[in-house]
């Protein structure tokens, strides 16, 4: 007598960003949080988002760098790494409505992109912004980006690795501020100096900042348990 077996396939989505033409491993993408806990135990939901879209810089690298480096640390869950590079995500240059303060607004979103780009964050437990200081302020991309939302940022711990000629001071100051104004819970920040030099990810320089990455993010992990 045959027996059928019935086989689970959980639905996912594949998540891939580029630097030139080395593409980081993808990263498979849960339907919600709450499968992911049913099927693997406790999860940690990272968003790291790539701030920036200007073509063969270094935010793009350091991504690459990040997204090998976050998966070693010791975190007290299962990490799940969503890997979000704005310059591919498409969201369009204008929208209409006003940013929702809360999630039961978020169907009134026009375009639908932004309903989407709602979900995602909603879906993380804390998000790393990585991007390069741009005239001493955060690049417009990154910028549109956070102003399209508003209640999806509240209490999100949040953290950023700067990346500038001068270590991002700037930018980790008014970063920070801006992440305040949002709501967010601000936990720290990383200046990484490459004047004169190019993130690919592999670099060995790139070891002096490790410790303090680990710092803040593991910062992101006690923020969102507390």
């Amino acid at each position: 007598m045959q027996r059928s077996v019935a086989v689970a396939v959980a639905a996912g989505a594949i998540l891939t960003f580029v630097y030139h033409v080395v593409r980081a491993r993808p990263v498979k993408e849960k339907q919600n949080k709450g499968d992911e806990e049913d099927e693997e135990g406790e999860t940690f939901k990272l968003g790291l988002v790539l701030g920036s879209e200007r073509k063969g810089g270094n935010t793009v690298g350091m991504g690459v760098y990040l997204s090998a480096l976050l998966p070693t640390l010791p975190f007290p869950a299962r990490l799940v790494l969503d890997v979000v590079d704005l310059a591919e995500l498409d969201l369009p240059r204008t929208f209409s409505h006003v940013p929702a303060k809360g999630p039961q607004l978020t169907w009134q979103y026009v375009p639908s992109a932004d309903a989407l780009w709602s979900a995602r964050v909603r879906s993380w437990d804390a998000v790393l912004f990585v991007a390069p200081e741009y005239n001493g302020h955060v690049p417009g991309i990154l910028k549109s980006a956070l102003d399209r939302l508003y209640g999806e940022w509240q209490r999100k711990p949040a953290g950023l690795v700067a990346l500038g000629s001068e270590g991002g001071r700037r930018l980790l100051q008014r970063g920070a501020e801006l992440f305040a104004e949002l709501g967010m819970e601000v936990v720290g920040g990383v200046g990484v100096t490459t004047s004169g030099r190019r993130v690919t990810g592999d670099e060995e320089w790139l070891g002096a900042v490790r410790n303090d990455i680990e710092s803040v993010v593991l910062g992101l992990v006690a923020a969102r348990r507390t």
